[in-house]
């Protein structure tokens, strides 16, 4: 038993070399299409000589870099910026009849095909193609504004931090300060 199996293995061993360097044979087809395949097409078929495959060793690309404080990228690194310009942070908005005049800056314009999405509170409230919009409907109270830029089929290309703002209406319990 053991001579068969010292056998076996010597044999294994043997063909180790063999098995390692399989032949690859190009075949062309009626139709002119090449074919590479490690199976013998024909008796009269030719192993190829491939080139040796060029390795190289990977690359540490780095990280994206930090956001700044609007939630864009750093502009000095070509990098897009998106940002809300007003209404700005915190801003109390008065006597609006309900609406808000919304202005974005984008450093790279608007992409061909492109679309800015507004959210007010996080519900979309309209789409636009432009950098300016006024929203309606936007009641009294506190309320959250952010901006995305989105793609034909949705897929956001950038988005703006969310500014916070306020709307109030004049009246005679409420007047408007100044």
């Amino acid at each position: 038993m053991l001579n068969k199996l010292l056998i076996l293995l010597v044999t294994v061993l043997l063909a180790l070399p063999l098995m390692a360097e399989d032949k690859i044979y190009k075949t062309v087809d009626e139709d002119g299409n090449v074919v590479y395949t490690d199976q013998k097409p024909s008796d009269d078929a030719e192993p190829v000589d491939l080139p040796e495959l060029t390795i190289v060793d990977p690359v540490e690309i780095g990280t994206a870099p930090a956001p700044n404080s609007n939630g864009s990228q750093n502009q000095d690194q070509n990098q897009m910026t998106f940002r809300i310009v007003s209404p700005t942070q915190d801003e109390t908005i008065w006597n609006t009849a309900y609406t808000v005049d919304v202005r974005l800056e984008l450093s790279t314009g608007i992409p061909p095909g492109a679309q800015i999405a507004l959210f007010v509170d996080g519900q979309l409230k309209t789409t636009t193609q432009s950098l300016s919009a006024t929203l309606t409907e936007v009641f009294r109270g506190p309320h959250t504004l952010r901006a995305e830029l989105q793609t034909q089929n949705g897929r956001v290309i950038a988005s703006t931090e969310s500014v916070n703002f306020i709307i109030q209406q004049q009246s005679a319990l409420r007047p408007r300060p100044g």
